[in-house]
């Protein structure tokens, strides 16, 4: 029998994104786009959702300060 490792864990509000234009070198077998990709797609196997994707940006700080509500709001939640 296979257990989905996310129906016996409490929920997880979890936030995944790539960039299109994320690090890569080829000479040193690294890309940080399909990395997390793949990473992304094993949560989905585990049985885990998460918001996020991929977006049409690069790597550092001018690319993710664009995102970071989507990183802090789950932090704090609004109360209703």
């Amino acid at each position: 029998m296979v257990i989905k490792l996310a129906s016996v864990l409490p929920p997880y509000h979890i936030y995944v994104d790539w960039g299109r234009y994320d690090a890569r070198s080829p000479s040193e077998w690294n890309d940080t786009g399909k990395a997390t990709a793949r990473f992304a797609e094993a949560l989905r196997e585990k049985g885990f959702t998460f918001e996020g994707g991929m977006v049409n940006d690069g790597v550092g700080w001018a690319s993710w300060r664009n995102r970071t509500n989507c990183l802090i709001s789950p932090l704090f939640p609004r109360k209703e």
